[in-house]
This record gives C-alpha cells, sequence and structure tokens, in this order.
C-alpha cells in the first residue's frame, strides 16, 4: 500500500504524468519516452532507503498531525462501496473548447 501511494500521489510523479498528458493533447505523444515495466520502478523502490527510514521520516514529518484529514467529509462513508455512484454531464463544445485552452494557458 506504501508503494502504490507514492507511485500516484507524489509530486513528483504528478508532475511526470502531467507533463506526459499535455504532451498527448498537444499531439506530441511520439516525443515522450517509452514505457517502462512497472516491475524496474518496484525494483528501485525496493533497493533504496530501508523501510524503517522511510517510517521515521514520515513520522517526524506528520508528528504533529493528530487528527483526521480527509477531504470533503469522507471520514462518514461507511460500507464497502457498493451503493456509490457516478455521474456524468456533457458540456456543450463551446464550453470544452474555452476549458481545453484556459488549461493550456496555465499550463
Amino acid at each position: 500500500m506504501e508503494l502504490q501511494h507514492h507511485l500516484i500521489g507524489d509530486h513528483t510523479t504528478l508532475e511526470v504524468m502531467h507533463a506526459e498528458v499535455q504532451a498527448v493533447l498537444e499531439g506530441r505523444a511520439h516525443e515522450l519516452g517509452a514505457p517502462q515495466p512497472f516491475r524496474n520502478l518496484v525494483a528501485q523502490a525496493r533497493l533504496g532507503s530501508p523501510s524503517e527510514a522511510h517510517e521515521r521520516f514520515f513520522r517526524e514529518m506528520l508528528a504533529d498531525i493528530d487528527e483526521p484529514t480527509t477531504p470533503f467529509g469522507l471520514i462518514e462513508v461507511h460500507g464497502d462501496g457498493s451503493e456509490v455512484g457516478e455521474a456524468q454531464r456533457m458540456l456543450p463544445q463551446a464550453l470544452n473548447d474555452r476549458l481545453r485552452d484556459q488549461a493550456r494557458r496555465l499550463g
């Protein structure tokens, strides 16, 4: 679980993912490097610092947090998730285009 969190939630990964998505949206997917096997990342992570060092680091960084930090009241979620719903809404094309333009301008 710890490894998964860092794969999707750290700042460096977020920047890489953002740059890759932006390249695809701009028609530059051919510029991206070949994807590496996930096992390479796992091996690299396991060969790094010992887990005790990671635990010590996060205990120090999070030592003053004494309450849950869940967003949007999600701490009140109960059950196995089977009651979770999904909603979709199509945007008018003009609004969609304006949103994409604004996103590109803001990087």
